[in-house]
């Protein structure tokens, strides 16, 4: 990244801000929602999802539906946070941003991270091996 990769804003981005924090919320979350029941089968340990109904009694549907919620005030904070002024330009910022962006592509429907058979394979393919000519 060049001049913009800078100590400082490197500094900025390992003291959690809003915007790393409500990145870190989607990833986790949108992960969580999708993947947990496939993780159980496997013998994954406990996903946040059963800790939370464990905690607070709830189902899992409640407690996907909470977690969905989560995950869109999340992005509401994202917005609000690309929107402000920031000591750091936009090309540093958008970063985070594209990476929660790519997981919930990589979680829409299925868990296509772990099972990248499906809809995976041929994005990647469509993105870089055989792009659209400019």
């Amino acid at each position: 990244m060049g001049d913009i990769a800078t100590t400082e804003a490197f500094e900025w981005a390992r003291s959690m801000p809003k915007l790393i924090k409500t990145v870190s919320i989607v990833n986790r979350l949108r992960d969580d929602i999708t993947s947990n029941k496939m993780e159980q089968e496997r013998g994954h340990v406990v996903s946040s999802i059963e800790v939370c109904m464990k905690q607070y009694g709830g189902t899992y549907e409640e407690t996907c539906t909470k977690f969905r919620e989560m995950v869109a005030d999340a992005w509401k904070d994202i917005n609000e946070e690309c929107l402000k002024p920031m000591a750091f330009p936009m090309a540093l910022l958008i970063r985070p941003v594209n990476f929660a962006c790519v997981i919930e592509v990589l979680y829409q429907h299925r868990d296509e991270y772990t099972e990248s058979t499906h809809e995976t394979k041929g994005r990647i393919s469509m993105v870089l091996v055989n792009p659209i000519p400019v």
